[in-house]
């Protein structure tokens, strides 16, 4: 702001002369000018700043993308990381499950296990053999060895058990589990999986159907 100070009217002539001195506060600029400028280059460094933060991480976004296409993430889509954990293919490569057992032949004491073999996820696998080790049954695997890897969702196989000895057959003891030879990421195994409680009920009845006299010296009924 400028204010005047000297003796004369600056309306008048006569005082056209007189000494004027002018006062000036601050920079000279009007107060409320210099305000507003001053909020306007604050304002216009924020935006750039803004815009240069954008512009980042939209150039960041952009690299993250081109670099993971074509490969595997190991983030989720909120960027949360994912631990994948590889299967212990040394434990087991294959799961069996049962379907049922049924009588294939009384005089030739013939019994037969319908299973499901099923590739452990991300295995390739090929299915050698299968069987039963148990006293007096010979057991056969009626599906010949594969040549190509089990498909993903797996295949229905029949194992077929003869009961040669009814003296030494474990008739009402546990009879759970059968045995898998497999080819696969962690080379050929011989793995023995159990496969219930329904299994060993269904081929205990079996069992002493083809086997009555041993169901009478247990004392079944």
């Amino acid at each position: 702001m400028r204010r005047k100070a000297g003796g004369g009217d600056a309306g008048n002539d006569e005082g056209a002369g007189a000494l004027e001195i002018e006062f000036e506060d601050g920079d000279g600029s009007p107060e409320g000018t210099a305000r507003t400028a001053g909020r306007s280059r604050d304002l216009r460094g924020a935006a750039l700043t803004a815009l240069a933060v954008v512009t980042l991480g939209a150039a960041l976004a952009a690299a993250h993308h081109t670099g993971s296409s074509g490969g595997s993430s190991t983030t989720d889509e909120v960027g949360v990381p994912v631990v994948v954990i590889q299967p212990d293919y040394a434990a087991y490569m294959v799961t069996v499950g049962y379907r049922g057992a049924h009588l294939v032949s009384l005089q030739e004491r013939r019994i037969a296990v319908d299973l499901r073999i099923t590739p452990v996820p991300g295995a390739r696998v090929r299915l050698l053999n299968y069987y039963v080790n148990e006293n007096g049954i010979v057991s056969l695997a009626e599906a010949a060895p594969s040549r190509e890897p089990l498909p993903v969702s797996g295949t229905n196989v029949r194992l077929e058990l003869t009961v040669a000895d009814c003296a030494v057959v474990p008739i009402g003891e546990s009879m759970s589990f059968v045995n898998v030879v497999a080819d696969g990421p962690a080379g050929t195994t011989d793995r023995f999986t159990i496969l219930g409680a329904q299994y060993s009920s269904d081929l205990t009845r079996l069992l002493r159907t083809v086997c009555p006299a041993r169901s009478i010296a247990d004392g079944a009924g």
